[in-house]
């Protein structure tokens, strides 16, 4: 399992790279966001921080993101 997790970790990791130059475990580590560089200042619920450690996206790009795709629905 543990096999799996890096492969997947490996994969996102290469995705994210080529998407925004970044990853995810490196803006977190810098506490910056992964879409847009900027800091991280705060999140408006626990499921936003959370989220954050799972894709690295700040609260601004969060919204923007999924507002994004309420809209297109």
């Amino acid at each position: 399992m543990i096999e799996r997790a890096v492969k997947v970790q490996e994969a996102i990791d290469k995705i994210s790279t080529k998407a925004f130059n970044n990853t995810q475990k490196r803006a977190d580590n810098r506490a910056e966001c992964i879409c847009c560089g900027g800091w991280i200042m705060g999140f408006k619920d626990e499921i936003s921080r959370k989220e954050y450690h799972i894709t690295g996206m700040c609260q601004a790009c969060q919204d923007k993101v999924y507002n994004d795709i309420k809209e297109s629905k």
